[in-house]
């Protein structure tokens, strides 16, 4: 996958390939939610899937990706994540480069941030999430429904998770 497939497939509107209600996972209903995505496009080039997972032990740490043949965007909160060092040599996309050296070697420690794919790295980057518009609040909810917003999914339904 090429960093402009990346950029088109998070750009590009999606839907659930099925129309159901999404329980979110919980202390109850542990197992992790995989969700297949289509868009818009007749022949689309890519399976997408929303993935959804939560521990048991740290309901507050989740992890909310987009996939495809590599994940394109992951948001994982209150997760331990230690960056690559920069290299000059790899070509990082424009709305990444200024990040990637500020947060070049950087590891977070227990906090929400978000990982982009970018060729030559996959998901290996991550950056905190007050750079980009993403609730990095409590509401597990809420933290997955702006994931959907910031990932062009619409028309998707979740039942509270307990």
């Amino acid at each position: 996958m090429t960093n402009t497939e990346a950029k088109k497939l998070l750009a590009t509107k999606k839907f659930p390939k099925e129309h159901n209600k999404y329980f979110l996972p919980s202390i109850i209903n542990s197992k992790n939610l995989k969700i297949e995505l289509k868009t818009q496009e007749s022949q689309d080039r890519y399976a997408i899937f929303l993935d959804i997972s939560r521990t048991r032990i740290n309901l507050n740490k989740t992890t909310t990706q987009l996939r495809s043949e590599e994940v394109i965007v992951r948001v994982d909160f209150e997760s331990y994540h230690t960056n690559p060092a920069f290299n000059p040599n790899i070509e990082i996309p424009q709305e990444f480069l200024s990040l990637a050296k500020q947060y070049s070697g950087y590891t977070f420690t227990k906090q929400s941030h978000i990982h982009f794919y970018i060729e030559g790295y996959n998901d290996k980057w991550a950056f905190p999430l007050k750079d980009f518009k993403l609730s990095d609040n409590d509401n597990f909810l809420q933290r997955v429904i702006s994931f959907c917003e910031f990932c062009n999914i619409d028309n998707i339904k979740f039942g509270e998770a307990i």
